[in-house]
This record gives C-alpha cells, structure tokens and sequence, in this order.
C-alpha cells in the first residue's frame, strides 16, 4: 500500500461542494472585472473569456496576457465576495484532513487571501502546511506544467511518485498524472486515463482511496 509524502488540493469546488454559488459569483464579478476595465458589454466580456479559459487556463492569464491590468486588484475584487453565507462549516472535513498524514498544500489559482477566508470559515487552515497560491507560482497557473513544478519546489521537492492531487477538473489533474503524480477527481464519475481515483467529495477520500493514513 502507498504511503504519500505529500497531498495537493484544489480550494474552489474541491473543499466544499459545487452547488452553494461561490463560484457562480465568483464568475459573475469576474465578469463584471472585464466589463468594467475594457469597456465592453458583459455578451463580449463573456465570450472573451471563455476564450482565455481555453486558451490560458484561467482568465487572469489572458488580462494578463492581452491587457495592462493589476493582478492584485483582479484577485482583491473577483474574490469580495459573502462567502461566509455559502460555504456551510462541515465539522467532518477537518476530522478526515487530521487523519491524513502527508503533509498538506492547498494548490489554487485563487489568491492566498481567498484561501485565507476559505480556509479559516471551514476551521481547517492549522491543519496545512502552507497554500500555493497563483501569486506564489508567479502568476504561471493550472493546468500549466511549470505551476506543477513550481508547486514541487514550494513543498520541499518531493518525489512527485510519492504525491497526490486532488482536484475538481478533469484537465488539471493531467499534467500531474504524465509527471506522475497520483490524481483524485472530486465530484465525478468521468473515466479518464487521467484519473486515478473518483470521489464525491473529499469525505469519500479515506474510503475510496488507499495509502493516506
């Protein structure tokens, strides 16, 4: 049985389930960002962006890419949002993170603040050992391979074959699984070579997935 040096999880859509609307309003601040900064209507802000999704991975990379924007000032307002009001405290999670025990990174395009707030309404931010967050990666992001070096490097350059990741999108676990880096998807069932395990949610993950504890 496996035993992992170290365990990389996703924050958004990966600690708390999908439908309580964090994203959604996330994405509709992001929206408005673009409305906002480039002078155009939210049709186009949408396509726009969904444009830098595929292309970039994330939208941030593409403002950055194509446009003189602050990154911080992206990060400070997309983020300002009640999160409080739709992240529901699940007193489970934090039994299951204590039992693991690899060290833990969250691994985010989201900014350390972000994380920071998340964390902390869940009541499980003494229970990582540090977040990895897009400003840490020098704004190289998901599902870019250089962020998963870089998070390697962050985390004390462990043998990626003694790792995990765990996230909620299909297309980030790949670049982990070709550096060989064990993959869990949250909120499956999707069959991919990518992945090596499928879970509902993190509290399937000691059930689910061998060699944690």
């Amino acid at each position: 049985m496996k035993n992992y040096e170290v365990l990389f999880i996703d924050l958004d859509e990966t600690l708390y389930p999908k439908n309580n609307g964090l994203w959604q309003s996330i994405s509709d601040r992001i929206n408005q960002f673009m409305v906002d900064q480039l002078q155009i209507s939210m049709n186009d802000a949408q396509k726009l962006r969904k444009h830098y999704l595929d292309t970039y991975g994330t939208t941030l990379n593409g403002l950055l890419t194509h446009h003189d924007i602050d990154p911080l000032d992206y990060l400070d307002y997309v983020h300002d949002i009640p999160l409080e009001e739709m992240v529901q405290h699940e007193p489970e999670l934090r039994v299951i993170l204590k039992q693991l025990t690899a060290r833990k990174f969250i691994f985010t395009n989201a900014s350390n603040r972000h994380a920071d707030r998340v964390l902390r309404h869940l009541d499980i931010l003494d229970l990582f050992d540090g977040v990895i967050d897009i400003q840490s990666l020098g704004f190289v992001n998901k599902p870019r391979k250089e962020a998963y070096r870089k998070a390697l490097l962050l985390s004390g350059n462990p043998d990626p074959k003694k790792c995990m990741f765990i996230d909620d999108r299909v297309v980030n676990l790949v670049p982990a699984k070709e550096m060989g880096i064990t993959t869990v998807l949250v909120g499956g069932p999707i069959q991919d070579p990518a992945v090596d395990y499928v879970i509902d949610s993190l509290n399937d993950l000691l059930r689910k997935v061998p060699g944690l504890n």
